[in-house]
């Protein structure tokens, strides 16, 4: 499901953004961390406004690939992606992280106990910028939820013949 949704993306919102800090792969006789451990590490430091600490922790685990198991811990870390290059001034980097949100969750919003008055306004012009390409993805996303349950409850719907075996000949012809 993912991967169509990151294809209905503009291609510009499909590249990871510029990192803010200096990002080092660990050294060969380090053991890795686990994603689980990395995001709540990132976590940490977002809560501590450690912006750039933030982003170096997170963006291992969604580019170039995905390494956490749960969409909801792919959004959580959109999230924070979006808002540390936000508060850190660098709106264009924040800007495609929030419209990877949109696209995994187009009824995506900031919660206004949490969030910053700016990032939801922010979030909100880019919203109404996309408000089509939204629209279509939420429409794709109802067809194929139809699309499931039409599978589930043993595929389509045979055409109605009135009852009858044979539609153009009419019941009792022979």
């Amino acid at each position: 499901m993912l991967c169509w949704l990151l294809l209905a993306l503009p291609a510009a919102a499909r590249k990871p953004p510029v990192p803010l800090a200096r990002t080092d792969t660990p050294a060969p006789s380090q053991p890795q961390e686990a994603p689980e451990d990395r995001l709540a590490r990132a976590r940490q430091s977002f809560l501590n406004n450690d912006f750039p600490a933030t982003v170096q922790t997170l963006r291992g685990l969604v580019y170039p690939e995905v390494l956490l198991h749960s969409e909801e811990d792919v959004r959580a870390v959109h999230r924070m992606l979006a808002l540390s290059y936000y508060l850190s001034r660098n709106e264009d980097a924040a800007e495609r992280e929030f419209t990877i949100l949109l696209a995994l969750r187009p009824d995506f919003a900031l919660d206004p106990v949490l969030d910053p008055p700016q990032a939801i306004a922010f979030l909100e012009r880019l919203r109404a910028r996309q408000r089509q390409r939204l629209d279509e993805i939420e429409r794709r996303r109802r067809e194929e939820a139809a699309a499931a349950a039409r599978e589930e409850s043993g595929g389509r719907a045979r055409p109605r013949t009135g009852g009858c075996a044979r539609p153009r000949t009419g019941c009792g012809s022979r």
